[in-house]
């Protein structure tokens, strides 16, 4: 076997364990199933009338218990800390219909205490599960993905290349290896979506980053 055949194992077997890693049941049952069950165990009293102070403290309470009880690493966070981390979160993509954000989270739970603080608190924990997911992709890529060894950074690009030679524009199939390593994640994002569609508009999306 040459040095060239045994890179090109090694690039295979890191894709095919990134592959496993990072496949939507692998992380559904990592993380938005942990996540899902403390949401579900939450309980809360909404106070009557509705007060800004009661939603921080329901908001604050919601990321307590799900940071302690639904991440493989709990975070055992203060009231303050909870209630500045889930502003913070609300902050970083709260939508709902025409409201986003804080603001808007505060406007959507006033309007209708009884289902809002539901619909907000629903919100947070898609945040969060983004997030999370996020985060666990980034550790896998450095986990997996040796960030200075040019040569086999360059074999995993061409094994993502060939699988995903259907959705790619000629540019990028013909391309040097170089510089498709440094569109490793991309390249991958593609690969492992199961979903055709969403695989041409990630494709598509990818051809046309530079």
């Amino acid at each position: 076997m040459t040095c060239f055949d045994t890179v090109r194992l090694q690039a295979e077997r890191v894709v095919s364990t990134l592959r496993v890693l990072l496949s939507e049941p692998a992380m559904a049952r990592r993380i938005d199933d942990p996540i899902d069950r403390a949401v579900k165990g939450f309980r809360f009293v909404w106070s009557q009338p509705f007060s800004h102070r009661a939603f921080q403290q329901i908001i604050g309470e919601f990321v307590e218990h799900v940071y302690r009880c639904g991440l493989p690493c709990p975070r055992i966070l203060t009231s303050s800390q909870a209630c500045d981390e889930a502003v913070a979160i609300l902050e970083r993509g709260y939508r709902n219909n025409e409201n986003i954000e804080y603001d808007g989270a505060l406007v959507a739970a006033a309007a209708d205490p009884k289902h809002g603080i539901d619909q907000v608190l629903a919100g947070m924990s898609d945040i969060i599960k983004a997030q999370r997911r996020e985060a666990y992709t980034a550790w896998a890529y450095a986990r997996h993905i040796p960030p200075f060894d040019p040569g086999i950074r360059c074999a995993i690009a061409e094994v993502l290349r060939e699988r995903c030679r259907t959705f790619l524009g000629a540019a990028w199939l013909e391309c040097p290896s170089v510089l498709l390593a440094s569109h490793i994640p991309a390249l991958f994002d593609i690969d492992i979506c199961t979903d055709r569609d969403v695989r041409q508009v990630a494709a598509h999306a990818f051809c046309h980053s530079l």
